[in-house]
């Protein structure tokens, strides 16, 4: 026979003189005070039509968050929903309720065009040059001194790009990116070339999050998922992109 081992003794515990963490206090305490509340946005392209767009909803969806904060914290006090469990708002999936954006390209007269064009969105949205075809123009934009959270790729057209220059300066500096590409070619070459790199850094990298290819495929993997149809029609109406509607489809 084996000897048990004398059990040790509990020693009881001291009572906590603070109230029992919620989510919400872990939150804060692995993000810090006050992060992520807001978010630093480069577009790439950002002076163009697809990226000033782009911009400017991304304006209007943080400011939404915004007021849905304030409105639930009238709501309960400290932004607790009663069951102890903390405000949803407070989780990291909608942290952020402001978002600074910069407009880079190549010329900043189209930068105030675009400001033109989205005067609630982006009367104060900044410029930054930013050259496709120069390197270290990208650099500039995606370096750690900026501060950059997201780079958002709109600088088309993406069928006359031999390279994807502006991804591979978001690995560099380890900077999350999406691209709204629209080319087989680009996005294949960005998978195969640059999709290890990407996992290896921990880089979150989407290609071709436009509406054609992108959202409308995503739609369809998901009725292909939810059920069995046998059949899958797209119908896209383009207009004012310059008659390149066949390119397109």
């Amino acid at each position: 026979r084996v000897p048990r081992v004398p059990r040790v003794p509990r020693v009881p515990r001291a009572p906590c003189p603070v109230r029992t963490r919620t989510r919400r206090d872990v939150l804060r305490c692995c993000a810090g005070d006050g992060a992520a509340t807001r978010k630093r946005v480069v577009v790439v392209g950002g002076t163009g039509r697809v990226g000033s767009a782009t911009a400017a909803a991304l304006v209007r969806l943080a400011r939404r968050r915004q007021q849905v904060r304030k409105e639930k914290k009238s709501q309960n006090g400290d932004g607790y929903d009663g069951n102890g469990d903390g405000d949803a708002m407070e989780t990291s999936s909608y942290r952020w309720t402001h978002v600074e954006v910069v407009l880079a390209g190549r010329d900043a007269g189209k930068a105030e065009i675009a400001r033109k064009a989205w005067p609630e969105e982006l009367a104060d949205a900044t410029f930054q040059y930013c050259d496709t075809n120069k390197q270290d123009t990208i650099d500039t934009c995606l370096s750690d001194a900026q501060g950059v959270d997201l780079v958002i790729h709109a600088a088309g057209p993406f069928q006359q790009s031999e390279d994807c220059a502006v991804l591979q300066a978001a690995l560099r500096n380890k900077v999350p990116y999406i691209d709204v590409c629209d080319d087989a070619e680009h996005t294949k070459r960005a998978r195969e070339q640059l999709g290890d790199r990407a996992k290896q850094l921990g880089v979150p990298c989407c290609v071709s999050c436009g509406i054609y290819p992108g959202l409308s495929n995503v739609m369809a993997s998901y009725m292909c998922k939810r059920g069995s149809p046998k059949q899958i029609r797209y119908a896209y109406f383009t207009a004012g992109s310059g008659g390149v509607g066949p390119t397109i489809l």
